[in-house]
């Protein structure tokens, strides 16, 4: 028995546990987990300003904004394919654009028709083409002419117009706008000179989605990283 017991004398004895301290492995384990710890917050904290995004005001997203002035006889945006326009990885849905003439007594008229009629009925017409720039500023490009021969709300088929007094609305479905369309604004009675405000903004309900997704993946990055860096850590304290 004696002799059993002194078989191996020069063993430790804690030759069988785990050894302890920080080893490579559990250095490249805290590393990972720090890398990904910061991917997690990233996408935690994108995807809870997305959802912050799509569902405040209505879900309503801004698209931009900007003032007009001009002496012409009307103001007409360069052309745009809504049925193809993007927000965040998918399509908008609905549009809506706001005008608001600085004059509220005024009758103003806002339409949207596609490039070539608006174009037919401004031939010879004053008017200017607004650019957007950076910083929502505008620039604009002038086309000479004389007055219009004819009110602009029954002059084109417009495919959507909205005419009166302070702010006007068009609200629509993108996909029902495709092709080059622009929008043209000008007083209801074909007059020259207007100065206001416009606005746009869209909804698409994908966004929330998105949203959802990059917070769901950030939670479970999360958990593997704290995983990751918890784990080394107990070993090499609790083990030593």
């Amino acid at each position: 028995m004696e002799e059993a017991r002194s078989r191996n004398p020069d063993r430790p004895a804690n030759a069988g546990r785990a050894r302890g301290g920080w080893t490579p492995g559990r250095i490249v384990s805290l590393v990972a987990g720090g890398v990904l710890a910061l991917g997690a917050l990233g996408l935690i904290v994108g995807g809870g300003l997305l959802l912050g995004t799509a569902t405040s005001n209505g879900g309503w997203l801004d698209l931009g904004h900007a003032t007009y002035e001009t002496d012409s006889y009307a103001v007409v945006t360069e052309p745009a394919d809504w049925g193809t326009q993007t927000y965040v990885l998918d399509n908008v849905d609905k549009v809506r654009i706001r005008v608001t003439p600085q004059d509220a007594t005024a009758p103003v008229f806002v339409g949207m028709a596609p490039q070539g009629d608006v174009e037919g009925y401004l031939s010879d017409v004053r008017y200017v083409t607004a650019h957007g720039e950076p910083g929502y500023q505008v620039s604009y490009t002038q086309h000479d002419g004389h007055e219009p021969t004819a009110p602009p709300a029954g002059a084109v088929p417009w495919t959507v117009q909205s005419t009166g007094t302070g702010t006007q609305t068009l609200e629509f479905d993108a996909q029902e706008q495709r092709g080059d369309q622009v929008l043209v604004v000008m007083n209801a009675d074909g007059s020259p000179a207007m100065s206001g405000s416009a606005e746009s903004a869209a909804t698409q309900p994908s966004l929330v989605w998105i949203a959802v997704g990059l917070l769901a993946g950030g939670i479970a990055m999360g958990v593997v990283a704290a995983l990751l860096i918890i784990a080394p850590i107990r070993r090499a304290r609790g083990r030593a």
